[in-house]
């Protein structure tokens, strides 16, 4: 069992998450992307690959237009390869 103070420490960052969840799911919370061409790609392909099933879901759950996504991403010779669900 958790002592009390590790116990609240848990609950307090449940909270937390819990609070972000409701700022998202209200629109009003969304992860900026990286600018940087490079950043962007490393951090969409981790997301690809960690969270999200394919880039549609990705773009929407973001709110992050799919076609400027790829765009920008094709500036540096990036394409998105639907089958294996990352920008190669």
């Amino acid at each position: 069992a958790l002592s009390s103070a590790a116990s609240d420490v848990y609950k307090r960052q449940i909270l937390y998450i819990s609070a972000k969840t409701d700022d998202c799911i209200k629109g009003g919370y969304y992860m900026a992307l990286p600018s940087d061409s490079y950043m962007l790609l490393s951090v969409v392909n981790m997301k690809l690959r960690d969270t999200y099933s394919n880039l549609d879901i990705l773009c929407d759950d973001l709110q992050q237009s799919r076609e400027e996504l790829c765009e920008k991403l094709a500036s540096i010779g990036y394409k998105y390869d639907d089958e294996i669900n990352q920008f190669v």
